[in-house]
């Protein structure tokens, strides 16, 4: 018999810390990081690091199936540490530094990216590498993170989380269609990614999407409220970065209308699985302050 899907997200969340941010923490954590690479950089150019190395056996790995329940934290540490055999450490950890020589500024053209190829990228902060990078010069941190996850988990424990963070997604949803100022425009999709748009007073939100995305008579309108969803965008973050709120993205295309002008939209991705109601809840709280104070 299958264990109740709520023990199952209880055991992956308790796999890892419950997520906590003020000064005393992150100090601890940048102290814990810094103190980590002091240790990795005393071993640079010791050959090797983990004793001798050891070949892949790449047909165990073609055969290789996901496991079905959960794993402990200890088990999956040191299964990754053992990929680790015979690793020589090159370069400088704390810092990664890669320098191009080009004969012809023009040719790195080849490898940047302009912003209106990613509308839904970098509307804040200065850390870009998506618009300027060489594909070749990103660490193996991220497919090993991948691969900890679904030893970690196994079978259940993925469909667990990706399970409540679609319903949490689609409660999302439900409590935005509620309000009077706020409609999704992605109803009909059951990711977890939610797009939608806040309103002034007085806008009916049933009639206006259907109006802005076909009617070019409303291109001024959509124009307006366009503007008007940005300025809803930047007061969350700046109260977001200020503490006192809830992270969300927002999009300068979620598609064209039949006029061809770009919708504005508000995005929230939930990607934890300590995400519960409460915090749907202050979501939109936010939102809708957010709309106050804009009008």
């Amino acid at each position: 018999m299958s264990r109740p899907w709520r023990h199952i997200l209880k055991e992956v969340r308790l796999a890892f810390p419950q997520p906590v941010s003020d000064p005393i923490h992150d100090s601890y954590f940048v102290h814990s990081i810094m103190r980590a690479l002091d240790q990795v950089d005393a071993l640079k150019t010791r050959l090797p690091i983990l004793g001798s190395v050891v070949s892949g056996d790449f047909d165990a790995a073609r055969n290789a199936k996901l496991r079905t329940r959960t794993a402990s934290v200890e088990a999956v540490t040191a299964d990754l540490v053992s990929y680790l055999r015979g690793m020589t450490i090159f370069g400088h950890p704390r810092t990664q530094q890669n320098v191009v020589l080009v004969k012809n500024s023009e040719d790195l053209r080849l490898v940047t990216r302009s912003a209106e190829q990613m509308p839904y990228l970098y509307h804040f902060g200065e850390h870009r590498p998506g618009m300027y990078t060489l594909e070749t010069s990103r660490a193996g941190t991220g497919p090993l993170a991948a691969l900890a996850n679904f030893r970690l988990f196994g079978e259940q424990g993925l469909q667990v989380v990706v399970g409540h963070i679609v319903e949490m997604a689609q409660l999302l949803r439900e409590h935005l269609e509620g309000h009077e100022g706020t409609t999704v425009l992605n109803r009909d999709n059951f990711g977890t990614v939610t797009l939608f748009r806040a309103y002034p007073p007085g806008v009916d939100t049933f009639a206006i999407k259907r109006q802005e995305f076909g009617d070019p008579a409303y291109r001024e309108t959509l124009l307006a409220h366009n503007e008007y969803n940005r300025d809803i965008f930047r007061y969350v973050h700046s109260e977001a970065m200020a503490g006192r709120g809830v992270v969300v993205s927002s999009t300068d295309c979620y598609r064209r209308t039949r006029y061809q002008e770009p919708i504005f939209a508000l995005k929230s991705y939930i990607q934890s699985p300590f995400v519960d109601e409460s915090d749907i809840e202050v979501v939109v709280a936010k939102v809708l302050e957010a709309r106050e104070k804009v009008a």
